[in-house]
């Protein structure tokens, strides 16, 4: 796991005259009033105009996995990404798909994933109601689907929330992250 975090930094600190963007979101999910912690870290790099490579890496408590993968945007608003990487578990595998659908502040979200521990999918969806504030959908495997809501605090920073259902194990849960994004 260290050798996927120094790679995953020294990917950060690449120097080059195309864009690239930095997003680190530590994450709590609470479940029966406990809250589990998660860390995701995903570093773009664009290569071309309409092409970027990425990595992104989850670390939890009982969890840790990173993919890599390049994303087509065939027009401005539109992303799509195809990747693979490693998982903890026997048969490390895991591979991914995602698109990404809108503007900075308006957007769908949604990726799925599948490897030797099975199927996994996060959707979400904001649109940005004032300033400061965006409403939308949040929906996450293990964790459930309910309403989100966006609190940017700073132009790199914003609180994210979501109360869920989590029909799977029939349970009422939630999360709360805290995201900054950078681009140099």
């Amino acid at each position: 796991m260290k050798k996927i975090i120094v790679v995953a930094i020294m990917l950060c600190l690449c120097p080059s005259a195309k864009a690239t963007t930095l997003i680190v979101e530590p994450s709590l999910v609470f479940t029966d009033g406990k809250a589990d912690h998660e860390l995701t870290l995903f570093v773009n790099h664009n290569i071309a105009k309409h092409v970027s490579v990425w990595s992104w890496l989850l670390v939890s408590g009982e969890w840790s996995e990173h993919l890599s993968g390049v994303t087509f945007a065939p027009h401005p608003a539109i992303e799509l990404s195809l990747g693979a990487g490693v998982e903890q578990s026997q048969g490390l595998w895991r591979t991914t798909a995602s698109i990404w659908v809108g503007e900075k502040e308006h957007f769908f979200f949604g990726v799925v994933e599948v490897g030797d521990s099975g199927f996994w999918f996060k959707l979400e969806s904001n649109f940005q109601v004032l300033k400061r504030l965006g409403l939308g959908f949040f929906a996450k495997r293990f964790v459930g689907v309910g309403p989100r809501i966006e609190i940017k605090l700073h132009k790199h920073l914003s609180l994210m929330g979501a109360p869920t259902w989590d029909s799977e194990e029939g349970k009422v849960k939630g999360i709360v992250s805290l995201k900054s994004s950078f681009t140099w």
